[in-house]
């Protein structure tokens, strides 16, 4: 456990919140196992929020992130 940010509002005013639980789901965890190497919803908003400007860039950065990275809370 530990602390991490699941929602902020940056210098553009830009919203964002990262709390999908579907890792709470255990019809979804024996479908879709967590990765432990992967990213998860705690780290969206350190990685994408800071880097945006608009609602449209946050999507297109997270989707970037997602082609390219294994996702541990079944968000891919």
């Amino acid at each position: 456990m530990g602390w991490w940010g699941e929602a902020g509002i940056n210098a553009a005013n830009v919203a964002m919140s990262a709390t999908e639980t579907s890792t709470t789901n255990s019809r979804v965890l024996g479908v879709d196992p967590m990765n432990k190497k992967g990213i998860g919803e705690e780290d969206f908003v350190t990685i994408v929020l800071p880097y945006i400007h608009s609602a449209r860039e946050g999507v297109k950065l997270l989707g970037q992130y997602l082609e390219n990275t294994v996702l541990m809370n079944q968000t891919a």
